[in-house]
């Protein structure tokens, strides 16, 4: 069985590496679109791949789009290329499996449905740590309790693509929603994600993501927009403290109402990466200045070409 991944990367400098190594212990091979990126996100793919491991990068400079609308494309492609089955990750998303024997018996023997729903689970390093991305995720500790439904959607060979919406070929089941496919045991196969790794890149990836929204086409309205409220702390000066990162990430894709403060009886010891080395992952990682400022200055050029200047 050939298991493939497909992922959307953009400014994930910190931990792209770490996740491509990581994936390629239990995939065949990886496709991958880099989505914009100002910092270091480019040349450390670009290595990854001169390296000669199994992965395919994409270049997409579109302003305003959201990542996932890209997962549909990539996910047809890796099908139509000889995958049997096509896992969606996020760059910030690690593949658990024991035993990829076992989870393959169970794909096998599951009846040849469209699409299985792979459990996420949500991670948050030790923010304390002063080593490198692989050392704090090594001391990880996990969410006790996930969202009902909350994970990713693999698709089989044998999915139709009727639609072009990203549900129907791949993509994130959101909190609460059905089952899209059948579902999976998270002792077989789970999605490990770590949302949020510092207060740098905390900052960088809610000031571009709230922007790009904006920017997209409809726009995303400010109560649909999932950065606008770590945006507006942001905005107002407040630097965010260890226990606001952990709330941030407790919290992921859960609505207001069902929202808590972080708590250690929330979060449990359970080490899910495999025994990588980094080779490209910056030291001292891009300030989230220097990121914004990027984005701004290629929205400046993309009005400058399109409409001639303000």
């Amino acid at each position: 069985m050939r298991i493939v991944g497909v992922t959307i990367a953009r400014n994930e400098e910190d931990v792209v590496e770490a996740s491509v190594r990581h994936n390629l212990r239990h995939l065949d091979a990886l496709l991958l679109v880099d989505h914009a990126s100002t910092d270091a996100t480019s040349g450390i793919l670009a290595s990854l791949a001169a390296e000669g491991l199994p992965i395919e990068v994409t270049r997409d400079d579109t302003l305003g789009a959201v990542p996932a609308s890209f997962e549909p494309a990539l996910v047809r492609r890796a099908l139509e290329g000889g995958a049997d089955l096509v896992i969606p990750l996020g760059a910030d998303e690690f593949i658990r499996l024991p035993s990829r024997e076992a989870f393959e018996r169970h794909v096998r023997g599951a009846g040849a449905p469209d699409r299985f729903l792979v459990p996420q689970q949500t991670f948050a390093p030790d923010f304390a740590s002063d080593g490198d991305i692989a050392t704090r995720l090594r001391h990880a500790r996990r969410r006790t309790v996930e969202p009902t439904g909350a994970g990713r959607v693999a698709s089989t060979r044998h999915a139709s693509f009727d639609r072009t919406d990203a549900g129907s070929a791949g993509g994130r089941s959101a909190a609460g929603n059905s089952a899209p496919g059948a579902a999976v045991e998270a002792s077989l196969a789970a999605i490990a994600r770590v949302p949020v790794r510092s207060v740098e890149q905390h900052i960088s990836r809610v000031a571009i993501g709230y922007l790009s929204r904006l920017l997209a086409s409809p726009p995303v309205a400010d109560d649909a927009n999932p950065f606008r409220e770590s945006y507006v702390e942001i905005v107002s000066g407040k630097a965010p403290s260890r226990d606001r990162l952990e709330t941030v990430a407790l919290n992921l894709d859960l609505p207001p109402g069902g929202r808590t403060a972080s708590d250690p009886g929330k979060w449990i010891e359970d080490p899910f990466l495999a025994g990588i080395e980094l080779r490209y992952t910056p030291a001292k990682p891009t300030t989230p200045l220097a990121r914004v400022l990027a984005f701004g200055e290629r929205v400046a050029h993309e009005i400058a070409l399109t409409t001639g200047g303000l």
